[in-house]
């Protein structure tokens, strides 16, 4: 066969490619269909082989030039159905991706907003003090874009450092205009002519606060934020978990396989105890800040009442820490099989809420099956057990996945370990 026959079989095919690429179609269909050049295995080394025999028996060895063996393509083992499906796979995680990056962003620039502005005021806490007297006080109005009006705070005070006389004009460093009665209060709590105790920068006295530390409002901007934040974090944890796994190559990181004796544990955690306890954090937060807001001093509640909602919140998401934990450790959630009794234990389910226990022996079947939801088009991929027991054919769904690899893995794992039982 000669190698120059090829090249117009070659060219022909990149050429394909290229223009596949170019339309953007099926772009890792493109390269899962690409011939990849591969020499013959040995082809060289069986000449030397043959003429150093001939070496060996003395007889004349003609120098001769002998070609590699011509380029043999073999196709990847990749089908376009399986290269259409990575496409429509790598698409959605790019989209994910990028609306994840878009969110983390927002979250993070007013999380450290919030931030800044709670570090300032801790800030001044270290700074000197002296007396001051109110200039100005009044309740400035801006209009709203979507009717209404929000508030704000204009405020004037004069101070002296070493003899030397400053005007400042800030309340506190980070606050926020809103529609409630904030700033009527500050106002009546500084009226002009006041005499009051001024905070000051003493690497720069023109740098000036009338309060020190944090405030309601604080404490509630990073309520108002919990959700937020509690749906970035959890876009990294699904990337990491996601990360992991390929590096680790295991399919199924929601399971964890423990060994007891005679026993083997699978411990299928739909979500992890702190993954519970902060939905549940978030949740709660979006509630209270409907109810802070409206019924508790508005964005700007009393440092009292801000304390509280958040006394609540890490209490109520403590508590659902610790019911989860207990709950993972009481085995409610254990696939058991038990070598010694040839027996498997199925978990509790949504509506199964006892275990169930069936003879290996009896087992007929173990399958991964997908089904979607007609109200909200979810697919779920459930792993069935299938045995029979008095003559009558029975099935159960052992545990769910949105992930049908990780469903099917699981399942193939499963099989694997009931059929070696069976063998011992």
């Amino acid at each position: 066969m000669n190698a120059t026959n090829d090249l117009p079989e070659l060219a022909r095919r990149i050429v394909s490619i290229i223009k596949s690429i170019l339309s953007g179609e099926r772009l890792v269909a493109a390269f899962a269909g690409l011939f990849l050049p591969c020499p013959t295995v040995g082809a060289v080394s069986e000449w030397f082989k043959e003429h150093a025999w001939k070496a060996c028996r003395r007889e004349t060895v003609t120098w001769v030039r002998i070609p590699p063996a011509p380029l043999i393509f073999y196709r990847m083992p990749w089908s376009a159905v399986e290269a259409s499906k990575t496409v429509s796979e790598i698409k959605s995680a790019a989209a994910i991706g990028c609306f994840a990056l878009f969110w983390s962003t927002l979250t993070l620039l007013f999380d450290g907003a919030i931030l800044y502005g709670v570090a300032q005021q801790l800030q001044v806490y270290v700074y000197a003090s002296t007396t001051g007297l109110i200039t100005k006080s009044a309740v400035s109005a801006r209009p709203h874009s979507k009717g209404g009006s929000t508030y704000d705070v204009d405020i004037g005070y004069t101070y002296a450092v070493s003899g030397k006389s400053y005007d400042g004009t800030r309340y506190r460093y980070e606050h926020m205009s809103s529609s409630d009665n904030w700033a009527a209060v500050v106002v009546k709590n500084f009226p002009p002519g006041k005499s009051v105790t001024v905070f000051y920068n003493p690497r720069n006295p023109s740098d000036a606060v009338l309060i020190q530390g944090i405030e309601g409002f604080d404490l509630f901007a990073f309520a108002f934020l919990a959700p937020f934040n509690a749906v970035m974090l959890s876009f990294w944890y699904a990337g990491l978990k996601a990360l992991r796994e390929r590096r680790r190559g295991k399919a199924f990181s929601d399971v964890k396989i423990l060994s007891e004796g005679s026993l083997t544990r699978a411990r299928i955690v739909a979500f992890p105890a702190f993954a519970v306890a902060g939905m549940t954090l978030a949740a709660e937060a979006f509630v209270s800040v409907f109810v802070v807001g409206f019924f508790l001093g508005g964005f700007h509640p009393s440092i009292t009442v801000a304390v509280v909602q958040w006394s609540v919140l890490l209490l109520s998401a403590a508590a659902v820490f610790v019911r989860q934990k207990v709950r993972e450790q009481s085995g409610a959630n254990d696939l058991i099989i038990d070598r010694v009794r040839r027996e498997v234990t199925l978990p509790k389910y949504v509506a199964r809420h006892e275990h169930v226990t069936l003879p290996l022996a009896a087992v007929s079947r173990i399958s991964s099956r997908s089904t979607k939801d007609r109200r909200s088009s979810a697919v779920r991929h459930a792993v069935t057990i299938e045995w029979v027991a008095s003559g009558a054919a029975r099935a159960e769904i052992v545990a769910e996945w949105q992930d049908q690899r990780k469903a099917e893995a699981f399942a193939e794992w499963l099989r694997q370990e009931i059929q070696a039982t069976k063998r011992e």
